[in-house]
């Protein structure tokens, strides 16, 4: 009989999820629906790239989710151990490629801006920059294959991982692991935890940089502006589009951090820790996709409420013509 805990860690992540895909597919569809040159440009190819892997992984790991792990597991499980590996290996892969996107796609609004990178620049590093990413996380995972024999369902979610079976004996005091080589393991998640630390520090670090040179910039020109109230305009959205980036990515992998301190402490599998960790796992960790989606609609909103405004204001002042 499953709880009410057992079946929310498995219909949270598919609500969520689906909610990102769809998300991510909307900007994939807005970028190729485009103009050609726009499409053409480093940033749309990367944001392309980068919403595919965000795709890829939550369709497999959250909105599929239980329905690969192996049949009678938890909840919803009807899969079998080779939709089980199959699982695995694609959020080992799309997961770290997506992140590794992220940073890749801060740094590009850095160079455009800070550095004036045009797209001729760019275009000696476009292979470099599209294709890094899944090479990077393809060569680090090399050694989990010389040590592979099934991925398991790790008793934490409701997704099969590169963990050691049975579900939790790294947790449990007394309990013995199944594996030879446990320092594997320890790899798999130490590589895990830099690429996390790395992403994260690479797209703060972006973003803060960005603000101060468009900061910079406007008090630059501060003294021509006759409208005080928009002297800082320009920064203020860099600002909140940044906080909005930075914090979304942040809300994302926070269930990856909160495991990380778990395993460090030796927090006891009986604990409350896990539990919250699992709910805090299912809400925000396939949300991905919708933040990336608020970031990148939110210009577009803001100039359709700006255009409305000013319609108003115009017929507003036509009407006042009119009645004198």
């Amino acid at each position: 009989m499953y709880t009410l805990y057992d079946k929310a860690i498995v219909i949270f992540p598919k609500i969520t999820g689906l909610i990102s895909v769809i998300s991510s597919i909307e900007i994939i569809r807005d970028l190729l629906k485009g103009p050609r040159a726009e499409l053409e440009k480093m940033k749309s190819k990367l944001l392309i790239a980068m919403n595919i892997s965000d795709l890829i992984w939550t369709l497999i790991g959250h909105i599929i989710g239980t329905w690969f792990v192996p049949k009678g597991t938890l909840f919803w499980s009807a899969g079998n151990d080779n939709t089980c590996d199959i699982q695995g290996w694609f959020i080992t892969l799309f997961y770290q490629s997506a992140l590794a996107y992220n940073a890749e796609l801060s740094i590009v609004f850095l160079l455009y801006v800070r550095y004036s990178w045009t797209e001729e620049d760019f275009s000696k590093w476009s292979s470099f920059i599209l294709c890094s990413p899944p090479l990077l996380v393809t060569l680090l995972c090399i050694p989990f294959f010389r040590y592979y024999t099934y991925m398991n369902y790790n008793a934490t979610n409701w997704q099969c991982t590169f963990t050691p079976s049975p579900p939790r004996c790294f947790l449990t005091p007394g309990m013995e692991c199944n594996e030879d080589n446990m320092d594997i393991y320890q790899y798999y998640q130490l590589v895990g935890l830099c690429f996390l630390v790395l992403a994260c520090s690479i797209i703060i670090y972006s973003c803060v940089k960005l603000y101060l040179v468009v900061r910079q910039s406007d008090e630059d020109v501060v003294a021509y502006r006759p409208n005080q109230q928009s002297n800082y305009a320009t920064s203020n959205r860099v600002a909140m589009a940044g906080l909005l980036y930075s914090g979304g990515n942040l809300l994302v992998n926070l269930p990856t951090i909160i495991l990380v301190i778990g395993i460090l402490a030796a927090v006891n599998e009986a604990s409350f820790f896990w539990p919250f960790f699992g709910l805090h796992m299912a809400i925000f960790q396939p949300l991905q996709g919708f933040f990336n989606a608020m970031v990148y609609f939110r210009p577009q909103y803001l100039e359709r409420k700006k255009k409305e405004r000013n319609e108003r204001a115009s017929q507003t002042a036509n009407v006042a013509t009119n009645s004198t």
